[in-house]
């Protein structure tokens, strides 16, 4: 996961996982409450669009759960809070990518595109909750570029030429990416706007990702 990537390169130590927590574990210098395969929706949500994600349960508000629970260990008083978290960094995501992953096999964008104002409400309004609990600062990352993905090039497995961009990426896949990105940005500018005194970052793992897959041998990787 990025934040651990995060902490390692800035010599941090690792953050304890929420779910193996455990008591009298020191957690003033951050907790990680990512769970692998997690989904941005409930399964209320997803269940009856007919889409089945095992991590669904671990959702988004599951997380926002576990940090309300959580945060009497962290501070008590509004003081206290204000305090601590005044000199804290939420990162929020990335999110999302397992719930559209699980609508690749269906081959079909508009189904996709369909969930978009869903997962950016769910991410807007998990922000939204954090900044009500005392948070100040945050990070929020944008999606990566599908289209390049093995396990989706794989799943679309396509066999016209048109559908890849001069690198092997499917167009129409990071396409929707990037309008899904945009759709981000825009609730992110929007919570910016509803909320002055707190600062929020959006994170570009699209751009990131991109040059990864463009020019592979700048950071180490091979092309063929």
């Amino acid at each position: 996961m990025i934040i651990l990537l995060v902490v390692e390169a800035y010599g941090l130590p690792m953050l304890p996982t929420y779910l193996n927590f455990t008591d009298g574990q020191d957690i003033k210098q951050g907790v990680n409450f990512a769970y692998a395969g997690s989904t941005a929706l409930d399964q209320t949500i997803l269940k009856p669009k007919s889409i089945t994600v095992d991590a669904a349960a671990y959702s988004l508000s599951t997380q926002l759960g576990w940090f309300k629970k959580l945060k009497p260990s962290l501070c008590k008083s509004k003081e206290e809070c204000d305090s601590y978290f005044k000199n804290s960094l939420f990162l929020v995501g990335e999110i999302g990518g397992n719930d559209i992953n699980a609508i690749i096999p269906y081959k079909n964008i508009t189904k996709l595109r369909e969930l978009v104002p869903l997962i950016v409400e769910a991410i807007s309004n998990t922000t939204t909750q954090l900044i009500k609990e005392g948070v100040v600062e945050l990070v929020i990352p944008g999606n990566f570029p599908i289209g390049c993905n093995s396990a989706v090039l794989a799943t679309v497995n396509t066999d016209k030429e048109g559908d890849y961009d001069q690198f092997g990426g499917l167009t129409t896949y990071n396409a929707f990416i990037e309008y899904y990105n945009e759709q981000l940005k825009k609730a992110i500018e929007t919570l910016r706007q509803q909320n002055p005194n707190v600062k929020i970052t959006y994170f570009d793992y699209y751009g990131a990702a991109k040059r990864l897959f463009q020019a592979p041998q700048q950071y180490g990787g091979l092309s063929f």
